[in-house]
């Protein structure tokens, strides 16, 4: 297995869903750019937009949910979810040359650490896992959670509905499509620098191969500019994955807060919409999780890698051009963490978790304290005692 080949199984099914437009050359053994689908990219906006529509004004019939609050976090929700999906696509096609110089430089990253090392990396495991993620969600937002939405509107006699949200989960599909990528390039930078450390420790460990050594931080600079080129594919798709999260993650934990609290009269349908519902939230999400530990995992390993060189203490390379080589490396490196950022508003760190789910539980409480305004005015209104003035 090939890793070009496994790239371009990704990039196939990117190219549908107009997140990429990208194709392997294998004259040249490169990736290339190709000419974008505008039809496709229309059609897909345009069913976004239709589907936004109907989730705002049919969708809240479901749960008799016709309060002004209510309705307005129908609003915020489908603003964040068409906000995700059109950007996906804009951000896909702004970032289509970056995204194929990214890969392209991985590829050669890898091509270069097998000549010098003469060592093959295997990618069977990495194939099987994007495949099996691929697969499962296709088959979790086509067949389950759309399942459970047919099932829903069936029961309930409402079929205009069951186009609506079986489109939605369709286009949910594509979310896939920005997570695989990603992490494909963090696994495979990943394991590069957990096999330059390797090199980096035996060299020093046996004070031996010191023009190995400089090879190894020439891989590591190489690294370091890839990233900048990473971080800029990414910082889009993270800040939607982290606006999805906040605004439908604090609106629908609310939804099954509500639900969970007034239990009495529900139906099989009420139930099989608040679990479809939480189950296509909670999917997301978890991508938005996985994305941001492999992200600070992957720049983690890389300043273990680069810091590890600082134990080079052999006396006897004592102010040659390898130790002066190797001082001005640790110098540019040792004081300063290198981070992947969202177009440098906050850095892409385990902390964006915290700071989401917390900011998910503040919202939640401030909902939660407006719908009791709310019911505390239509009770005083039902008694006759508001005043005017």
């Amino acid at each position: 297995m090939e890793l070009p080949t496994v790239i371009n199984f990704i990039f196939r099914y990117t190219n549908i869903f107009c997140q990429t437009s990208i194709v392997y050359d294998k004259q040249m053994q490169i990736f290339t750019t190709k000419k974008f689908n505008y039809v496709r990219v229309a059609i897909l906006w345009m069913c976004t937009l239709a589907v936004t529509v109907c989730f705002v004004i049919l969708g809240g019939q479901i749960l008799n949910q016709v309060s002004v609050l209510e309705f307005v976090i129908r609003i915020m929700s489908a603003t964040a979810f068409i906000t995700v999906n059109v950007y996906a696509v804009f951000n896909g096609m702004n970032k289509n040359a970056l995204t194929v110089e990214l890969f392209n430089q991985v590829l050669r990253m890898e091509a270069d650490l097998c000549c010098q090392f003469g060592h093959k990396f295997s990618y069977e495991m990495l194939f099987t896992w994007i495949r099996c993620a691929t697969y499962f969600a296709i088959f979790l937002y086509c067949f389950v959670i759309s399942g459970l939405f047919v099932i829903n509107n069936v029961l309930i006699n409402e079929y205009y509905l069951l186009l609506p949200f079986v489109t939605m989960c369709v286009l949910t599909v594509p979310v896939i499509g920005q997570t695989i990528p990603s992490l494909t390039i963090l696994w495979l930078v990943r394991r590069q620098m957990m096999f330059l450390k390797q090199k980096i420790q035996c060299i020093i460990s046996h004070k031996c191969c010191h023009d190995t050594l400089l090879i190894c931080l020439d891989f590591i600079s190489r690294y370091y500019r890839l990233r900048s080129i990473f971080t800029k594919c990414i910082g889009g798709p993270i800040t939607g994955f982290a606006l999805f999260s906040l605004l439908n993650g604090s609106f629908q934990y609310y939804n099954v807060l509500q639900y969970v609290r007034d239990l009495d009269g529900r139906t099989l349908p009420d139930h099989l919409f608040i679990i479809s519902t939480t189950i296509w939230v909670l999917s997301i999400q978890l991508q938005f999780v996985i994305l941001i530990i492999a992200i600070d995992s992957t720049a983690e390993q890389a300043n273990e890698t680069a810091l590890c060189t600082r134990h080079f203490d052999d006396y006897s390379m004592k102010n040659t051009k390898i130790t002066k080589q190797i001082n001005k490396f640790l110098l540019k490196n040792l004081h300063q963490k290198k981070k992947f950022s969202a177009y440098g508003f906050f850095d892409i760190d385990n902390s964006v978790i915290y700071t989401v789910f917390s900011s998910i539980i503040t919202y939640l409480v401030i909902l939660i304290q407006f719908k009791q305004l709310e019911n505390d005015l239509t009770q005083d209104a039902k008694n006759g005692n508001v005043t005017d003035g």
